[in-house]
């Protein structure tokens, strides 16, 4: 669980089914609730097959990674939209 992700295109099994999904968003639409998801684009497993690829020395697959052994500064933070945005 937590944030490895595998598989952008299914729901988790113990969270129900892609037809479960579907059927929860037309029910919110119907009593006019929004549905947000908050999908981790920037984050996959360090057992997807991109990342092994990458962490074994593929050049090609290492340019969709930043690697750095130091946590970088960010230039700035600021609050947008009821978020924390960082730059």
């Amino acid at each position: 669980k937590g944030f490895d992700i595998r598989d952008y295109f299914s729901v988790r099994k113990d969270l129900g089914t892609l037809e479960d999904l579907k059927k929860l968003q037309q029910k919110a639409t119907t009593l006019g609730i929004h549905l947000f998801m908050d999908l981790v684009f920037n984050h996959v497993s360090k057992e997807h097959e991109w990342f092994v690829k990458a962490q074994n020395g593929s050049a090609h697959y290492r340019n969709y990674f930043i690697h750095t052994k130091e946590k970088p500064e960010f230039l700035r933070t600021f609050h947008k939209d009821s978020a924390v945005w960082a730059e």
